[in-house]
């Protein structure tokens, strides 16, 4: 089921006074089926929801809103305003850097929320999803708020309940992330993405993917434990701790801070050209196997190849006692 509205008929809508925000579900006693919303161009001055406006009503299905242009100066939820219940789950993706989110406040500009949940209330039944899809850097001071300059907050519950994974997806996303995540289970990196985080994950992300192709920097500590299948690439300037083995076959460059291994086994490789290792216990078993770590000065600065090499035997000491 589509919206019941064009983006000509939504800008309308939007200006009449006291009018509701556009909710898929807004005006139906109940949906049977699911909702899909897409917003190529206009101007959105109210909130925007993919569910119900209000009332306790049911979709049966799903809702999935897609932003790919246009500018959306108010909060956008993928879910419900105060009540009601979703039976499928929601979906939130932002594809490319036209749509601009958020609105100038006096000298400053107040970015947008994204929301994959609720805003006070209702059920979600079948989790949340937030994709940000084909990011790349634009050229620029920053003044034309561009996705990739995009510094709001990115919500994968909101209020009322929400009953399955919360999950965060950066798919082909090919410059920093300067936002701030909250409320997320799993964060998956894909599609070759090659990603920089300034700022953490969040204390409720528990899970971390990075698949084949792409990369993952942390700019910043991560506060959370994490269980981490890296298929990919993860460099760390910063510290960083597992919480259970990582049976993937990527790498961890560690450029700086700690990569604290929990005593659980890593699968893949370490490369070492600053920082440290910590409660290694878990490499090189004991299984006859070995463990394919390892130490590199493959940086920019040749000065440090000494420490790495020094840095590189301590670890193989402490391994053999």
């Amino acid at each position: 089921m589509k919206a019941p509205f064009s983006d000509e008929e939504a800008r309308q809508w939007l200006g009449r006074e006291g009018a509701p925000p556009p909710g898929g579900g807004a005006c139906a006693p109940a949906v049977n089926g699911d909702i899909t919303m897409v917003f190529n161009d206009g101007v959105f001055s109210h909130r925007i929801f993919g569910g119900l406006y209000t009332g306790n009503k049911t979709i049966s299905g799903s809702t999935s809103l897609y932003i790919n242009g246009g500018t959306f100066m108010n909060e956008i939820y993928a879910g419900n305003k105060t009540d009601g219940t979703i039976s499928q789950g929601t979906s939130l993706t932002v594809t490319g850097t036209d749509a601009i989110l958020g609105k100038a406040d006096g000298d400053n500009w107040t970015w947008t929320l994204l929301c994959g949940g609720n805003k006070a209330g209702g059920t979600i039944n079948g989790g949340t999803a937030i994709t940000l899809k084909d990011i790349a850097a634009t050229t620029g001071d920053g003044s034309e708020h561009k996705f990739d300059k995009y510094a709001g907050t990115i919500d994968g519950k909101g209020g009322g309940t929400v009953n399955g994974e919360k999950k965060l997806v950066f798919d082909h996303y090919t410059t920093g992330f300067l936002g701030t995540l909250q409320n997320f289970d799993k964060v998956q990196v894909t599609g070759n993405s090659d990603l920089a985080l300034d700022k953490a994950l969040g204390n409720t992300v528990a899970s971390l993917t990075v698949d084949a192709g792409s990369a993952l920097r942390f700019n910043q500590d991560q506060g959370a434990t994490l269980d981490i299948t890296n298929n990919g690439t993860i460099r760390t300037s910063h510290n960083l701790t597992l919480k259970s083995a990582d049976t993937g076959t990527g790498t961890y460059w560690v450029e700086g801070g700690t990569l604290d291994l929990a005593g659980q086994a890593v699968s893949g490789n370490i490369s070492i050209s600053a920082g440290a290792l910590a409660n290694t216990a878990g490499v090189g078993g004991g299984g006859g196997a070995g463990q394919p770590f390892f130490a590199t000065a493959g940086g920019k600065k040749p000065e440090g190849l000494e420490k790495a090499i020094f840095r590189a035997v301590e670890l193989i000491k402490g391994e053999l006692k």
